[in-house]
């Protein structure tokens, strides 16, 4: 059941609030209402999950301080994590046999800049023949470039079988691109 909640805003807040909400095209309730969401799930991410907020900067530079083997470290103890979440949330939503578009559509909005915010644009295909490509782009560096395929490749490799080929993707500066293919 809906319930209604007036609240009071000054008018450069609600000048802000409908200028956002026009820009997403959304009603003012609407953006309310999934400011509070997004702000709830953050704070209970951050609190019950031992999770903390960090600066594009810091991130920046800390993989810019890490050799090629330790940005691959770093992905696969991320990513043993990350699809031990997933494997408990699949279970607990009873989507234990999760087709492959739909976990990366959901994988992809995870990350993606209305959620997490990893990226700044992040999509992916799967074609007829089952190979998936994912590209991203971001604003960070190379390594952390180097960094997101490694995550991605090895959390799909451990949820859905599919292989990163040797020459399968390529990063810059602020995009990559990976292709994977089923083993």
């Amino acid at each position: 059941m809906s319930r209604t909640l007036g609240i009071r805003l000054d008018k450069e807040t609600e000048d802000r609030l409908a200028s956002l909400a026009d820009a997403l095209k959304l009603k003012k309730s609407q953006l309310l209402r999934r400011a509070f969401n997004e702000w709830a799930r953050t704070r209970e991410n951050i609190v019950g999950q031992n999770m903390m907020l960090c600066d594009s900067l810091l991130l920046a530079s800390l993989f810019a301080h890490l050799d090629g083997d330790e940005v691959c470290q770093v992905a696969e103890t991320l990513s043993d994590h990350i699809v031990s979440k997933i494997r408990i949330r699949q279970i607990e939503k009873n989507r234990v046999h999760e087709s492959v578009p739909a976990f990366l559509s959901t994988l992809t909005r995870l990350v993606g800049p209305q959620h997490l915010g990893w990226f700044s644009d992040i999509k992916f295909t799967y074609d007829s023949d089952k190979k998936i490509t994912i590209y991203g782009f971001h604003s960070l560096n190379t390594p952390y470039s180097t960094y997101a395929v490694q995550l991605l490749s090895r959390i799909i490799l451990k949820m859905h079988g599919y292989d990163c080929p040797e020459g399968a993707w390529n990063v810059t500066e602020n995009a990559f691109i990976l292709e994977l293919t089923p083993t």
